[in-house]
Parts: structure tokens; C-alpha cells; sequence
């Protein structure tokens, strides 16, 4: 049996001022309130992989947070991400735990920062950022 660790380390990918920002890797409490704050709101989680979830808010597009990632699975779009998520692990009980280094190229990848537009109901994709798109999802410097 494992114990549920009290902080773990997440990655983070925020909205600010409409726009999708870079993931960055923090440390926060490991709780249902930390989770519902950081989403503003009631949470959902998804896996990513097997051993990887994101943690999202469960209204997002309801309430018509602004877009945040989209979501590649098998080079297809598999889903948009809405307002604030962030990524973490699970362990074998089911509790969330700290993200390791080697998962950030895969959650970079699955997941990657969007420009969409609302016409009526319906999101239309523009395009990934492109600045964004590389192994570590970290801004490239021109």
C-alpha cells in the first residue's frame, strides 16, 4: 500500500490574456482544493497515458474558458483543452503523484498550445503555435 504523497510536482500550462503559456513543472499540495483551485472549478481528469493524467476543468468549454491545448493522440486531434491544466501521475493506488523528467516530451507532444476561433457553438482549430512545437515545448529562440 502507498502513501499519498502531500505535494507533488505537476506540470502546468496556463491561459493568460487569451494565450496559451509554456509549461513549466511546479510543486503544489497534493489535494482536491489545490486541484480545483488552479482550474478554476470542478475537476476532471483524463488519462494521457497509462500512467499519465491531465487534470482539466470539467466545464472548460461550457463555460467558455479560453482555449488552452490541443490534444494529439495517434497524430489525430483527439480534443481541446479549455482554461487552465495541468499533468501529473498517478501510482498504483490511484493517487496522483509527481510527474518525472522523462514524461515532459511525451505531454509536450500529446499536448500542444492552440489558437482557435468560436463560430456560433463550434470550435474551429487554427493552428498549433508554432514556436511552441519541439520535443521539450519550450519556446524556440529566433
Amino acid at each position: 500500500m502507498s502513501k499519498k504523497k502531500k505535494r507533488i510536482k505537476v506540470a502546468m500550462m496556463r491561459v493568460q490574456d487569451g494565450q496559451p503559456c509554456q509549461c513549466y513543472i511546479e510543486e503544489i499540495e497534493n489535494d482536491l482544493k489545490a486541484y480545483q483551485q488552479y482550474v478554476g472549478g470542478t475537476i476532471q481528469y483524463i488519462p494521457l497515458t497509462d500512467e499519465i493524467d491531465i487534470i482539466c476543468n470539467e466545464e472548460g468549454k461550457l463555460l467558455r474558458l479560453p482555449f488552452n491545448r490541443a490534444w494529439f493522440y495517434d497524430g489525430s486531434l483527439a480534443d481541446i483543452f479549455c482554461g487552465d491544466i495541468l499533468v501529473c501521475r498517478h501510482d498504483n493506488e490511484g493517487n496522483f503523484d509527481s510527474i518525472k523528467e522523462e514524461d515532459i516530451p511525451v505531454i509536450t507532444k500529446a499536448l500542444r498550445p492552440l489558437l482557435c476561433t468560436m463560430l456560433g457553438n463550434f470550435i474551429v482549430p487554427e493552428h498549433t503555435i508554432p514556436e511552441y512545437d519541439n520535443e521539450r515545448g519550450i519556446k524556440d529562440e529566433k
